[in-house]
């Protein structure tokens, strides 16, 4: 540390309050250290975080719980399935109103009846040709007809179909048949796909309980 000197013209005057160490010198030559009390300079960090006296709750991560699947895809899933057989039975239907015209419910599922003995028929003519033989034939077609989701179904749910069906198709009949002059339209179609589900859901559980394996 040097003293200032006069013929350069410099002053050490202080003109503020300082707080804190200070250097007042004209010039300074090497490091400038201040220690103020008998401690370190400044405080070392610790190596690992002090631990806290209340330990962290348990993080609790929720899992997702098993949804039902909505209404809305199990219908999707059933109009899909009954959709080919829907089909059929509304073109049967249509063929025979469109052939009837008005007229009287019997006369009209006589009618699809006969549709139905024909198509029978066919299959036993496939089947005598192929040579797999008549029962064999037929059993393979109401395979092909069976959605699969409804054979997928368990004997009561089938059994609980069959008695729904059947409940069905006889308000519909006793309804249609009070009607004196005609049947609506569409009728026959409608009965026809009941019937048609009747059968199929019958045959299922006579193959459940017979022990042969559903398609």
């Amino acid at each position: 540390m040097t003293q200032p000197d006069p013929a350069l013209g410099t002053h050490n005057t202080v003109n503020a309050p300082v707080h804190g160490p200070s250097v007042q010198a004209g010039s300074i030559h090497g490091d400038v250290h201040f220690h103020v009390g008998h401690g370190p300079p400044y405080a070392a960090a610790p190596l690992y975080p002090t631990p806290s006296p209340h330990p962290a709750a348990p993080r609790h991560h929720p899992v997702a719980a098993r949804r039902a699947p909505a209404a809305g895809s199990l219908l999707g899933r059933w109009a899909k399935a009954l959709l080919p057989l829907f089909l059929a039975c509304v073109v049967v239907g249509g063929t025979v109103d469109g052939v009837i015209g008005p007229g009287r419910l019997w006369v009209k599922l006589v009618l699809d009846a006969v549709v139905v003995a024909l198509a029978v028929t066919g299959v036993g003519a496939w089947s005598r040709l192929s040579g797999t033989g008549f029962r064999a034939g037929l059993s393979t077609a109401l395979d092909r007809c069976t959605p699969r989701l409804l054979a997928a179904q368990p004997p009561h749910r089938l059994g609980t179909a069959l008695c729904l069906l059947s409940g069905t198709a006889a308000f519909g009949v006793v309804q249609e048949t009070r009607q004196a002059a005609q049947a609506e339209p569409g009728a026959s179609g409608a009965l026809l796909l009941l019937f048609a589900l009747m059968l199929l859901c019958a045959r299922l559980l006579l193959s459940r309980n017979g022990g042969r394996p559903a398609p």
